[in-house]
């Protein structure tokens, strides 16, 4: 994300805080919808700071790219 803005962070759900805290460190994007890899930047609704733990720092940061698509849902992804 190269026009990074921290947002306000938004629900977080119990899947989402599993997924960070196995991945460890780094970032956690919020994909939305099923994306073979590698995931294209309109389908990421935004990222969570992870610490070394894979415990969530508050700090979020927005997509400004991200674009809804119909097929909704959404699901982790470390990097």
């Amino acid at each position: 994300m190269s026009d990074e803005q921290t947002a306000t962070l938004p629900e977080i759900s119990a899947e989402l805080r599993d997924a960070a805290r196995q991945a460890g460190g780094g970032w956690l994007d919020e994909v939305v919808g099923n994306h073979a890899h590698p995931v294209p930047v309109t389908a990421i609704k935004g990222a969570w700071k992870l610490d070394a733990n894979g415990e969530l720092t508050g700090e979020y940061v927005a997509n400004p790219n991200f674009r809804r698509t119909r097929s909704g849902g959404g699901c982790p992804f470390h990097r």
